[in-house]
């Protein structure tokens, strides 16, 4: 569990500039929502790893990680109801309501984001066998991490960052976007292996953090959560399906 802790604590670092950079007031002022959101992420990254270090907190066993991925979404629920009021109102992003006029791109760009992965997982991607498991399971990180990263953490952070970083004349984009995205990316690429070194793999980070940035411009922009966690289910489950299909056809020729 201590690696799981570790790893958390390194990839916060690591986008500790850009929090420290963007805020709006003093960080006495912003502490208290800046403990909630590192709270948010180490308690989430905890209980993940947990019933996957010790198989007494493993409920419901399988070949995935279930009872880990409950965990944290009952966490997060939890947390949710005991800090919605700290949320500024349009930063309360766990609603069906969607903004006026941002449903019609945001669809249009799901499926460009659906087709452009099916392509690439049909003729780059990996392969795997087909079980009921394995799909159903895909439906339950888009839900989870959807939740922590844009539903609680980018709500967050978007409380206490400034809507826009400008260097010179160029204006970067929204810093508490790109903070969530970042750790989005790490927590799919980085870890520790049974030696305590460190495993990075760059594609995987890069990737998760590009789809993180789009989530959570789709997020602000709608102003709910519901169509990042269709996006994301939609992706997951469009990745493992062309995945089987690759097997398939590489077993049938």
């Amino acid at each position: 569990m201590s690696k799981s802790i570790l790893i958390s604590l390194i990839e916060l670092i690591v986008i500790s500039p850009i929090l420290f950079y963007s805020l709006k007031d003093k960080i006495e002022n912003n502490l208290r929502f800046l403990l909630l959101f590192v709270s948010v992420f180490v308690l989430n990254s905890f209980l993940i790893e947990l019933p996957r270090k010790i198989s007494f907190f493993n409920l419901l066993g399988g070949q995935w990680n279930w009872t880990g991925k409950l965990f944290a979404l009952t966490a997060a629920l939890i947390i949710y109801l005991l800090i919605k009021r700290k949320f500024l109102n349009q930063y309360d992003f766990l609603k069906l309501g969607q903004a006026k006029h941002s449903l019609k791109p945001n669809l249009i760009l799901i499926l460009l984001l659906v087709l452009i992965t099916v392509i690439y997982t049909r003729f780059f991607g990996d392969h795997s066998e087909f079980t009921i498991e394995t799909l159903l399971f895909q439906l339950l990180p888009g839900i989870e991490e959807e939740i922590v990263f844009r539903g609680l953490m980018l709500g967050l952070l978007l409380s206490i960052m400034k809507d826009k970083v400008v260097i010179g004349n160029m204006n970067i984009g929204n810093p508490s976007i790109y903070a969530t995205a970042i750790l989005f990316g790490l927590v799919h690429g980085l870890s520790f292996n049974e030696l305590w070194q460190i495993d990075f793999n760059l594609g995987y980070c890069f990737i998760t953090f590009l789809y993180g940035m789009v989530w959570g411009w789709m997020n602000l922009k709608s102003g709910s959560i519901l169509l990042p966690i269709i996006a994301h289910n939609l992706l997951n489950i469009s990745i493992t399906l062309v995945a089987i299909l690759n097997t398939t056809a590489n077993s049938g020729s």
